[in-house]
């Protein structure tokens, strides 16, 4: 998952690169009418998730091969050091740039000036990670208000898996904080993970977060 996080994270840094990268495979992604999960428990109980009408799809497999390579030969104009892609992320770009609903170019813009104004004024170096964070709290709404509110010891643990101070006084988790509390930054998250015609993660979620997302996480493995 962390591809995907980084990818993410640097659509928001660079959203017309990675759009222009993306439509130039371009991505197939066939749109079902609905998508149906029946559950049959040990004790032969059923229970039928709601039917995804919005979003659910197929991958094709040249297209995908093609966009996976495209993203990878993306994020490493960015950073020579970025990590290598998965079917998985290249499948979900897919999804995000050929659904209109979703809103993607939307969404990366407007995470895209939240991240502008918050490091301006940023004279440090941001760390290689960094572009992962970006793209996790647009995923992670527990993530985001654990960072809008008084440290914990699982937002410190957060940021000592990624490399980053637990000092909230550090330059690096001011820009953190200043990302995810700008107007613009909500206004990305709130069509991304909110609008029930945008959202890809209405239904349940594939496990894309870094804080467990209760009624969502439960069948990220499916």
């Amino acid at each position: 998952m962390y591809d995907f996080w980084y990818t993410l994270g640097t659509a928001v840094m660079f959203p017309d690169d990675l759009l222009t990268a993306v439509d130039a495979v371009p991505a197939q992604f066939t749109l079902l009418k609905e998508r149906l999960i029946v559950e049959v428990d040990a004790d032969e109980n059923t229970t039928a998730l709601p039917r995804n009408t919005r979003t659910a799809g197929l991958l094709e497999q040249t297209s995908t091969d093609d966009l996976r390579k495209a993203i990878g030969g993306f994020i490493r104009t960015k950073n020579a050091a970025s990590p290598p892609v998965s079917i998985y992320t290249a499948g979900r770009l897919s999804q995000f740039v050929t659904i209109p609903s979703i809103q993607f170019s939307t969404v990366i813009h407007s995470a895209n000036t939240a991240y502008v104004a918050a490091v301006s004024g940023f004279t440090g170096t941001l760390p290689p990670i960094f572009p992962a964070v970006l793209g996790v709290c647009l995923l992670d709404g527990t993530l985001v208000a654990l960072l809008q509110n008084p440290p914990t010891d699982s937002l410190d643990e957060f940021m000592e898996e990624f490399g980053i101070s637990a000092d909230p006084e550090d330059p690096v988790r001011v820009v953190i904080n200043a990302y995810v509390s700008d107007p613009a930054f909500s206004t990305a998250t709130g069509i991304f993970l909110s609008e029930p015609d945008a959202t890809p993660w209405i239904i349940t979620c594939a496990g894309e977060q870094y804080f467990f997302w209760p009624d969502k996480n439960e069948r990220a493995i499916i």
